[in-house]
């Protein structure tokens, strides 16, 4: 039953597009270890891609964290009149070409917070959020299950962002 649900959720934050008007959207990648997954050679192990913006999150399991795959996604989920904030990794090269406006923070030198506010707090922190939900509810889904997981952390953390019923929304 849950794993119908979690279809259910993910069915309704597909179409998801977030940002537009100037608003400032951050954008990262992570591995979540606890993953089960049988096609990676070491057996365990996702990179999940997330959007964050002040309307909530969108995240979703990427192969890999080539400019191409990012390209999509960004494309795919987001209004180009945002501020597109990332951290150094090269594969974000291609939003500057685009003409979009982006701007980089240095997490290697502890760059959080630029002295514009620009931040990339608000997406480490989902991150935290996500890791901490899988690792408390000692969840290890395989990866064929993990996007539904994404999907369920982010409705809530969604719902709960901007003050909605999770059942409402849902039904």
């Amino acid at each position: 039953m849950l794993s119908r649900v979690r279809l259910h959720l993910e069915a309704l934050l597909s179409g998801r597009i977030l940002g537009g008007g100037g608003q400032n959207i951050q954008m990262d990648e992570t591995w979540v270890g606890q993953v089960k997954n049988p096609d990676n050679a070491t057996g365990s192990g996702a990179i999940v891609f997330g959007i964050y913006s002040k309307s909530g999150v969108l995240t979703k399991v990427i192969p890999n964290r080539s400019q191409s795959t990012l390209m999509r996604e960004v494309l795919a989920h987001t209004h180009l009149d945002s501020v597109f904030v990332t951290d150094q990794l090269r594969s974000y090269n291609f939003l500057g070409r685009l003409g979009l406006k982006h701007v980089r923070l240095n997490h290697a030198k502890a760059e959080w917070v630029n002295q514009d506010g620009y931040s990339s707090i608000g997406i480490e922190g989902y991150w935290a959020n996500l890791k901490y939900f899988l690792q408390s509810a000692n969840l290890a889904p395989t990866i064929s299950y993990f996007s539904g997981y994404l999907a369920e952390h982010a409705f809530r953390y969604n719902c709960r962002k901007v003050g909605l019923c999770p059942f409402q929304e849902m039904v």
